[in-house]
């Protein structure tokens, strides 16, 4: 391994030689994004939330994110976190802020670090994916793994439910812890943090927030099924257990809005999406809609977002009709 200084500030790492055993490593297919979601990186230009996380971010820890943000490229490539805007989902963009204790004098405890994260009204779990669940990062730098929550939930004496729905949840939401704390420490494999006062209230937290979190998911699963047992109000008082509806400027109408099967467009069997949609087009356009709407709507069903392809069926079959 060679160290390439290029000046006060940077330098190259270049590996030579190597093992087979980092040869390996190397040639994994998720070996890029693995190192991505560890390293202190910018986020991407092109993910409209950053600008939001970042403003909370030194709204509350007054000071800049950007501090803790490195320029990285790997073979010449330049590495950003891997969020983009579809990550962002129903809530949008919601925030906890992490203190510590409260002091003696009954003041407020020590900023901890800000915990931002998106989810779905139904909060359904999604295809396995690098991202999924709470991101842990010091000072940017990753912590843990993506059931890291539901772990330190699990490990607590507090109880939550069993560690498999723990991290179920998880899989439905999206977000990062970030941390910086001089109070905090991290331990010798740099996965989490020295065991102390002040690491077992940061625990504490998170266990409430998986609490909340579970409590939320258990009630929407009986609200939004085909026959609830659960109302919109216990739905609403769940949720705003879990983040502050009206700081966040929720339409909890939107919201909770469930996906009804009178209101669902569906193509009759038999009959395709052009037939459907544009019987008055011509023949080749028609084949064009078709194919298209066909893979859109492939897509759509990998994501399991089946009410985001109706609205933008019925947006494209509306700008056919205008034309």
């Amino acid at each position: 391994m060679l160290f390439r200084e290029k000046s006060k500030q940077y330098f190259e790492v270049v590996l030579e030689n190597y093992s087979d055993e980092i040869q390996e490593m190397l040639s994994d297919a998720s070996f890029k994004e693995k190192l991505i979601r560890m390293l202190p990186l910018e986020y991407d230009r092109k993910f409209n939330g950053a600008k939001t996380i970042m403003s909370r971010y030194k709204s509350f820890m007054r000071e800049d994110l950007k501090t803790f943000m490195i320029s990285v490229k790997y073979n010449g490539e330049r590495l950003f976190k891997s969020y983009n805007d579809a990550f962002i989902l129903d809530s949008g963009i919601v925030f906890w802020e992490v203190r510590g204790k409260k002091k003696k004098d009954g003041s407020l405890g020590d900023k901890m670090g800000l915990l931002w994260f998106t989810f779905e009204g139904h909060l359904r779990s999604h295809d396995n994916d690098e991202y999924y669940g709470i991101l842990t990062r010091s000072k940017n730098v990753l912590m843990g793994v993506n059931d890291t929550f539901a772990q330190v939930a699990d490990a607590n004496k507090l109880y939550v439910t069993t560690f498999r729905e723990m991290a179920q949840g998880l899989r439905g939401i999206y977000g990062e812890l970030l941390i910086n704390a001089q109070h905090l420490s991290d331990n010798s494999r740099r996965d989490w943090f020295l065991p102390d006062e002040h690491s077992r209230v940061l625990n504490s937290v998170i266990t409430d927030f998986m609490l909340r979190l579970h409590q939320y998911r258990y009630c929407a699963s009986r609200y939004f099924r085909k026959n609830a047992t659960k109302t919109k109000e216990e739905l609403k008082h769940a949720l705003d257990e879990l983040i502050d509806l009206k700081a966040h400027n929720i339409d909890y109408d939107k919201f909770s809005e469930k996906e009804e099967e009178s209101k669902r467009r569906k193509t009759p069997a038999g009959k395709s999406f052009a037939e459907e949609d544009i019987a008055y087009k011509s023949q080749s356009m028609k084949k064009c809609y078709g194919i298209l709407m066909k893979i859109i709507e492939e897509y759509f069903r990998k994501i399991k977002k089946r009410v985001l392809f109706l609205k933008l069926r019925a947006f494209i079959v509306t700008y056919f009709e205008n034309e």
